[in-house]
C-alpha cells in the first residue's frame, strides 16, 4: 500500500534550502511573463511594507523511488521564479562586494554540497529546455539575447527591479530583507504524494484552473491523475503527441478538432469540461484516449503528406 499523502505548511525558500527538487521532463517550460513577475515582486514588496505574511498557494511534490529529488507537479513557476530572484539577489550582493552574504544565498538556496557526488549540485533542476539557461544564471555567464528565453528575461527584469530598489552598496540590507522575507514570511501549503500519478490526483483536486494554465495543461493534468498503473504509457504518449506541435494553441486546436470529429461542435471555452466527460475516469480510459489521439495524429499527418 502506498504511503498516504503528506500535507504541511512551509516557507517558499525552505523548499529550496531543505530539499532537492526537479521539474519532470514532460512538464511545460517556464512560462511567466513580465506581468506575472511584476505582480509577484509587487506582492512581496507590499507584504514587506506591511510586515505581513504572504501566502503563495499550494505546491505539490511527488516522491521518486529512483531519485533523491522530489518531482514538482504543481508550483514550478513560483519555485523557479523564487530561485531566479535568489540568483539575482546573490549577484547584486556580489556587485556590492558583499561576498559572504552572496555565498550564503548561493550555498543555502541555490546549490548544496552532495557528499556522494563530492560536488555542488543545484537545489532545483528544471526541464531540459530551461536547465541550460538556468546553469548560465547559476554561473553568471553570458545570457541569451532578449526574447530568446523567458528564464533569462525574468532574471533581467528581477535584477533591474533590485537595482532600482537598492541602487547603492549602502542599500544592500534591502536585498537581505527580501531573502529574510522569503525565509520567514512567504508561506506555502505543501502536499507530498507517494508517486507522480497520486500527485496528479491531488493537483486535479486542488487546482482552480487558473488563467496561467492552457487547455492542454489542464487536460494533461487530468489524464495523468487518471492514469495510475498506466501512467508511464500515458506520459510517453502525451509527450510524443504534444511534441509534434510548436505552440500550445496549435495542440489545443488539434485536440478540439479531434473532439468535434466524434462529438460535434464545442467552443474552446467549454472544451476542457467536455473532454473530461469524453475521456471518462480510470486508467484504462486514460490509456485509450491517448491511443485514440495518437491515431488521429498519425492520420492527420498522413493526409498532409
Amino acid at each position: 500500500m502506498a504511503d498516504p499523502t503528506q500535507f504541511d505548511h512551509d516557507r517558499i525558500s525552505h523548499l529550496l534550502a531543505d530539499r532537492l527538487l526537479e521539474v519532470p521532463p514532460f512538464q511545460r517550460s517556464y512560462s511567466w511573463d513580465a506581468g506575472n513577475i511584476a505582480d509577484f515582486l509587487t506582492d512581496l514588496e507590499t507584504a514587506r511594507h506591511k510586515d505581513a505574511s504572504y501566502f503563495l498557494g499550494t505546491v505539490v511534490f511527488a516522491n521518486d523511488t529512483d531519485s533523491a529529488r522530489q518531482q514538482i507537479v504543481d508550483g514550478q513557476q513560483r519555485l523557479t521564479t523564487t530561485a531566479v530572484l535568489l540568483v539575482a539577489i546573490r549577484d547584486a550582493l556580489r556587485d556590492f562586494k558583499k561576498e559572504k552574504a552572496a555565498t550564503h544565498v548561493d550555498e543555502t538556496y541555490l546549490r548544496g554540497f552532495d557528499l556522494a557526488a563530492e560536488e555542488l549540485v543545484e537545489r532545483i533542476v528544471l526541464n531540459p529546455d530551461d536547465q541550460p539557461v538556468y546553469d548560465i544564471l547559476l554561473a553568471r555567464g553570458a545570457l541569451p539575447e532578449v526574447g530568446q528565453s523567458r528564464l533569462a528575461d525574468a532574471y533581467r527584469q528581477i535584477l533591474a527591479y533590485l537595482k532600482e530598489l537598492a541602487p547603492a552598496a549602502a542599500d544592500y540590507r534591502k536585498l537581505i530583507d527580501i531573502t529574510t522575507q522569503l525565509d520567514d514570511s512567504v508561506q506555502v501549503l505543501v502536499a507530498v504524494a507517494s508517486d507522480i500519478p497520486e500527485a496528479y490526483v491531488i493537483f486535479e483536486t486542488l487546482n482552480d484552473r487558473g488563467a496561467d494554465l492552457t487547455t492542454a495543461d489542464l487536460l494533461k493534468n487530468y489524464l495523468f491523475s487518471q492514469a495510475k498503473q498506466n501512467f508511464s504509457f500515458v506520459q510517453a504518449a502525451w509527450t510524443k503527441i504534444s511534441g509534434e506541435f510548436d505552440k500550445s494553441d496549435e495542440f489545443v486546436k488539434f485536440i478540439r478538432y479531434d473532439y468535434m470529429s466524434r462529438n460535434g461542435h464545442i467552443t474552446a471555452r467549454n472544451l476542457y469540461k467536455a473532454m473530461q466527460d469524453d475521456i471518462g475516469t480510470g486508467a484504462k480510459k486514460a490509456k485509450a484516449y491517448v491511443q485514440r489521439l495518437d491515431e488521429a495524429r498519425r492520420y492527420t499527418w498522413a493526409c498532409e503528406t
